[in-house]
């Protein structure tokens, strides 16, 4: 086992996770599995990939998830906000300040913002970010920054804009 692997395995301890009892490492097997593919010529890249997130699914922590939205700039666009959130495609419930969501290495989180400035019509802006979780993340937390920006569509101050920062800030679960 190589030091970063090591390292590795004594965070995964660390969060409570037992390293598998197996003989042979997952690198270990996905390695002679590529060179027995290769010589047979039926392997792709995409199964090689898929094999390699299996095993850090295996290693996933859940770590919470807070937003937040707040208008840094409103040029008379209006006053009657609706905010709402996605994580990796599902609604998150409005009345909730934090959630739980499994993440391993390498996985590729989705954030979607939808902010609507609430009128007769509607001015609504959306913003969507993929983020993919490396190590570190795991150990310390990251955030993931949105800037939405709501065109007024009618009236006196058609065309003018609000802009607001939103940030997902995910940190280990305790």
């Amino acid at each position: 086992m190589t030091p970063p692997d090591k390292e590795y395995q004594n965070f995964m301890r660390s969060m409570g996770f037992q390293a598998p009892k197996k003989q042979y490492t997952i690198r270990y097997i996905i390695l002679w599995s590529v060179i027995a593919a290769i010589v047979s010529g039926s392997i792709s890249v995409f199964t090689v990939l898929k094999i390699d997130e299996y095993s850090h699914k295996q290693n996933a922590i859940f770590m919470r998830v807070t937003p937040y939205a707040t208008c840094i700039r409103n040029n008379s666009v209006g006053d009657s906000w609706e905010v709402k959130y996605k994580l990796n495609g599902r609604d998150l419930p409005s009345f909730l300040d934090a959630w739980s969501e499994k993440v391993w290495q390498g996985a590729k989180i989705s954030t979607e913002t939808t902010i609507t400035e609430l009128d007769s019509i509607d001015d609504v802006s959306t913003e969507k970010t993929v983020y993919k979780v490396t190590e570190e993340d795991l150990r310390q937390g990251f955030k993931i920054k949105q800037t939405v920006i709501i065109t007024e569509n009618r009236g006196q101050y058609a065309g003018n804009t609000a802009r607001w920062e939103v940030i997902y800030t995910f940190e280990p679960a305790k």
